[in-house]
């Protein structure tokens, strides 16, 4: 029976923790912080496996592969998105594209990754497992809702879906 006591307190980050993912496996917890790090967290013993200071700027944004082994992280300026080989945290690939601040991310079961900039920033899709930038596919926020293939550009939707 769940009691909803506290488990562990997850410390070591010197700045507010930005992004939160879970996953079953190893590491079960990553974080994002303004401190400009990622940490991957052993739930077992309670404290981080491993500390990655890759990033210049802030931590803001975090995305776990659905299929590979593998998550991205994403902050402010230029290789502001890169991509980790899970359970190490290995560095894998810098993606470009985005000079702005990037608030989210998110990757498809097709490893496309959708990065989001600042209200007037553009949405760009990079494809995640083979680290090649879909050049064709830059939209900007707007009215138009894309969570339905219908509702997508003719050319996003012939080129990732």
């Amino acid at each position: 029976m769940r009691t909803k006591a506290c488990i562990h307190v997850l410390s070591g980050h010197q700045g507010t923790v930005a992004d939160v993912k879970c996953q079953e496996s190893d590491p079960q917890i990553i974080t994002g912080s303004m401190d400009s790090t990622v940490r991957l967290w052993d739930l077992a013993a309670g404290k981080a496996m491993v500390t990655l200071t890759h990033h210049k700027k802030s931590v803001r944004a975090l995305a776990i592969h659905p299929t590979e082994f593998s998550f991205a992280s994403a902050s402010a300026g230029g290789n502001n998105i890169k991509k980790w080989k899970c359970p190490e945290g290995a560095f894998v690939h810098n993606f470009s594209g985005h000079e702005a601040i990037i608030n989210t991310l998110s990757v498809n079961a097709d490893g496309v990754l959708f990065s989001g900039g600042e209200s007037e920033g553009p949405i760009i899709i990079q494809e995640l497992i083979h680290c090649l930038k879909v050049t064709m596919a830059l939209l900007h926020f707007g009215t138009t809702r894309l969570d339905h293939p219908s509702n997508m550009p003719k050319t996003f939707h012939n080129l990732v879906l």
